[in-house]
Order: C-alpha cells, then structure tokens, then sequence
C-alpha cells in the first residue's frame, strides 16, 4: 500500500510570480515607481491643502487662510490672488533686504562693545523699516480686504474663528 504522499504531489505556491521574460519584470517595477510617484504627489498637495502661488506668500499674509481662497470660485480667487502677484516683486526686494538687515544683526551680535540701542535699532529696522516684511504683509492684507464683498468678509471671519478655535493654546 503505497500511497503518494500528497502534500508533495501540491505545487508550492509563490509569493511573486515567476515572469518568462525580465522585460516584464523591469516593467512592472517602473509602473509601481510611477504609481507611487503619483501617489506621493497626491498625498502631498492634500497636505498643503491646496497651497499653490499662494502658499509662498502666506507668512507675508496671516490673517488671510490659505483656505479661506480655497472656499472661492476660481475667477473671484484668482481676481484677488492678483494682489499678490501686484506684490511679488516688491515682496523680493523687500526680502533682499531683510537678509542684509539680519547681516547687520549678526554683525552688531559680533560686536562685543556694541550697544543695546543699536541691537535695538537694527530689530526696528527688520520690524518696521520700509522694507518690513510685516508691513508688506499689512499692506497685502489690507489690499485683499478692501476688494472682498461682505458675504465674502463674513466667510472670512468665519474661517479665522475656525481656525482660532482649532489652534492648541500652550
């Protein structure tokens, strides 16, 4: 009585299957390269909810939610995304200023005789000078605001309350 022992009679199974050419193989490796890619481009726009021209701006503009545009139809967002772009240009200059500002900081900072004053002096011109990145942002904020409508202002003040509401208070 002997039997065949069935358990060798299966074939194994494998986790891949065996390909009959390495042309199939290096194809399927660049679809997942791509799938992932594609992935990885997905995932990371939602992160940035949405970010976009403005999202390089958006510390010149606080007060102004990236999502609050979000919430607009895409002719009256990009009417007011206009503002910005009016800006651009001044924004980067203002910038190459700002880094010769913090220069002049270090240096005081180096400068081991040098005064609080002039600390002082160099932190004002950074914070209020006329080429404040703060003030900028002001200016931008303001310049949006004055061309929103007033059911656009209420959505507006909605979303910062949102916003506020959502923040972790340390």
């Amino acid at each position: 009585m002997n039997e065949p022992n069935l358990v060798t009679a299966v074939p194994k199974r494998r986790l891949i299957p065996e390909l009959r050419s390495p042309w199939w193989t290096g194809l399927l490796v660049v679809s997942l390269m791509a799938n992932l890619l594609v992935g990885g481009v997905v995932i990371g726009s939602k992160m940035r909810r949405g970010g976009g021209p403005f999202s390089a701006m958006e510390n010149r503009a606080q007060l102004l939610p990236r999502n609050f545009f979000a919430e607009l139809p895409r002719d009256r967002r990009r009417e007011l995304m206009g503002v910005f772009d009016a800006k651009r240009d001044q924004m980067m200059r203002d910038r190459v200023a700002a880094d010769a500002v913090t220069l002049k900081f270090a240096d005081a900072l180096g400068d081991q005789n040098a005064s609080t004053e002039r600390l002082k002096s160099v932190v004002d011109e950074f914070t209020l000078g006329t080429a404040s990145i703060a003030k900028q942002g002001n200016e931008i904020v303001l310049d949006v605001v004055a061309k929103l409508t007033p059911n656009e202002r209420t959505i507006l003040a909605k979303i910062i309350r949102e916003r506020a509401a959502h923040m972790p208070r340390k």
